[in-house]
């Protein structure tokens, strides 16, 4: 068991990784942090294609590939404007939603 502290806050993290010269608290922490990012990313992209209602017009094989990839695509290009966003506004992309991501105006 880990507690440390991530951004401000205090964490408790269980591990099996029991070795501390060879497995840093930090370490352990930030790759923790790095995969809830991950997953926070992976939820937003099920909701987004989980909440479209999915009709696939193409006749061929080829053409449904095509549309299949459009929400993937359209969810990173999203992610891409708020990231320009975020970063304008000073905030870190990563800590960003779909929801209370910053306006992006271009000036």
């Amino acid at each position: 068991m880990l507690a440390v502290d991530v951004r401000g806050r205090q964490r408790i993290l269980l591990t099996s990784l029991t070795d501390r010269r060879r497995f840093k608290a930090a370490d352990i922490a930030a790759c923790y942090e790095r995969r809830w990012q991950i997953e926070t990313s992976d939820h937003e992209l099920k909701q987004l294609m989980a909440g479209m209602e999915l009709t696939l017009r193409s006749q061929t094989v080829q053409g449904v590939y095509q549309e299949l990839w459009g929400a993937p695509i359209a969810y990173n290009l999203i992610r891409l404007e708020i990231a320009k966003a975020a970063l304008d506004a000073g905030h870190a992309p990563e800590d960003q939603s779909f929801i209370r991501a910053p306006p992006y105006h271009p000036v």
